[in-house]
């Protein structure tokens, strides 16, 4: 897992914020969650691999970061809307919202995939992100605060991981 190094902290400060990470158990969203939570921030860390959510949040609450993990399918919509609510439920508000979780889909030809297959992808990749921001993009806005990407972070006017 890569993080911000101390250095790097004084930039801008994420205290007091709740982060919510998908896809977070491995590469780039483990990395975007590790460098939310250097800066300050509680991170929720959302992944269809219960296991791989768990052994993130650990090693990020190892380096003294406030974490918790939530196994979520993003293609699932009451899936999605209990993340929503145990994340906001935890530290009473989602400030940040990072739609991370994707998967590639086959490598078959077009002509050779399925409705099934394309689905999976579809409901992953863009539902899944649709949804999250559908059901935060309210309380953040209410607040006038909070922002919710892809996957680039940019916190203050610095962009800090990129893809």
């Amino acid at each position: 897992m890569s993080s911000v190094p101390a250095s790097g902290k004084g930039l801008f400060d994420l205290g007091g914020q709740v982060a919510l990470v998908t896809g977070a158990a491995q590469g780039l969203g483990s990395a975007i969650a590790a460098a939310l939570g250097a800066h300050g921030a509680a991170v929720v860390l959302a992944d269809c691999d219960a296991a791989g959510c768990a052994a993130a949040a650990d090693a990020l609450r190892a380096d003294g970061v406030d974490a918790l993990p939530i196994p979520c399918d993003v293609a699932d919509p009451a899936a999605v809307v209990r993340l929503v609510d145990v994340a906001a439920g935890w530290r009473g508000r989602i400030d940040t919202l990072v739609c991370n979780a994707g998967v590639q889909g086959p490598a078959e030809p077009l002509a050779e995939t399925t409705d099934a297959d394309r689905d999976h992808v579809f409901g992953v990749n863009l539902q899944g992100a649709a949804r999250l921001a559908n059901l935060i993009v309210p309380s953040v806005a209410g607040r006038a605060g909070g922002f919710i990407t892809g996957q680039t972070l940019v916190v203050d006017g610095s962009t800090l991981i990129t893809d």
